[in-house]
């Protein structure tokens, strides 16, 4: 994913230049390049906050560029409890932390009431599917094509519903299919973030990848170029691909740099307290006095618990 604040979505692999271009914009431009153009997701009244969030992770990190929210019915929070990110705001705001900010690089559409959200579906010619567990719903499973004796649509809309009521009976009325997943314990439903990417999955496999169309994916690639840093410098860089509208040349794995860095991925709180440790190393060591540093760990839960151990053994020493 292109970077985000701090090292939230993605982490930013390097600032170096790979064949004279920043590794950053290439891989923006391969994750604008896996962008689906054929699949919108539709999340219906979900009244969790953290569980719409998820949900929207989840579809970045599938792929699907397009989500409609359809607002539940909740009290309106005070503009200064509404967090902000840059480059968008997620309007029921909390849940900031779940979503590493992947909202930014979601074209994100919102309607006040279910209406709106099928009158614009229709107008952009989406098949509506929703996701439903009635007699009438057909399981998204390997035997799907066999029980669905119908053409696969060009242009899906994936509907999501509430987590108590599920899919509204408006919605449900204007659905072309209900479909649910397939289920094998006592369990009778699933979290409908899980349940998303399990969809999404299966939807993906059934009806194909196609990209973006070109006049969509020109609007975003300058848009995220605008967004992938704050730095100044290298907003400059970035500000020229823009200008000559330069396409990047895309990364062929996005997780390239990762898998070849050198040592774990540490988190950059955890980070600068084992820079302020060695800094008092070096001032007590000059005083003729030491302590052990605790080795890095190899995990990030280790790199967690080693920060706290640092951070300890630091305050003691500090007294």
């Amino acid at each position: 994913m292109p970077g985000g604040a701090g090292e939230d979505f993605g982490h930013m692999v390097s600032d170096a230049v790979d064949n004279e271009e920043p590794v950053r914009l290439r891989r923006a431009e391969k994750v604008l390049q896996s962008r689906i153009g054929n699949i919108t997701l539709v999340l219906e009244k979900c009244s969790n906050e953290f569980n719409a969030q998820a949900v929207l992770r989840t579809a970045e990190a599938m792929g699907v560029q397009n989500v409609y929210l359809v607002r539940p019915t909740l009290p309106k929070r005070p503009a200064n409890q509404q967090k902000k990110r840059r480059g968008q705001e997620f309007e029921w705001g909390e849940g900031i932390g779940v979503t590493s900010g992947c909202e930014r690089w979601l074209s994100l559409k919102y309607f006040q009431t279910t209406k709106e959200c099928i009158e614009t579906l229709k107008k952009e010619g989406h098949t509506i599917w929703s996701t439903d567990l009635s007699p009438e719903a057909v399981c998204l499973d390997n035997d799907f094509r066999s029980n669905y004796d119908c053409s696969l649509p060009g242009k899906l809309a994936l509907v999501m519903g509430s987590e108590a009521e599920g899919v509204s009976p408006e919605m449900l009325e204007v659905s072309e299919l209900r479909v649910y997943l397939p289920m094998h314990g006592f369990t009778d439903s699933f979290n409908v973030g899980v349940a998303s990417a399990l969809a999404i999955h299966t939807v993906i496999d059934l009806v194909g990848r196609e990209q973006l169309p070109e006049v969509e994916m020109k609007e975003l690639r300058s848009k995220w170029m605008q967004l992938l840093s704050s730095n100044p410098t290298i907003s400059a860089i970035l500000s020229t691909y823009i200008k000559t509208e330069r396409i990047p040349e895309p990364l062929e794995d996005l997780r390239h740099g990762r898998a070849n860095c050198d040592g774990p991925r540490i988190i950059k709180k955890v980070r600068r307290r084992q820079e302020e440790v060695i800094r008092e190393q070096q001032k007590l060591a000059s005083a003729g006095r030491s302590f052990s540093i605790p080795e890095v760990p190899k995990s990030a839960i280790g790199a967690l618990i080693g920060g706290a151990v640092v951070g300890y053994l630091l305050g003691r020493h500090q007294k």
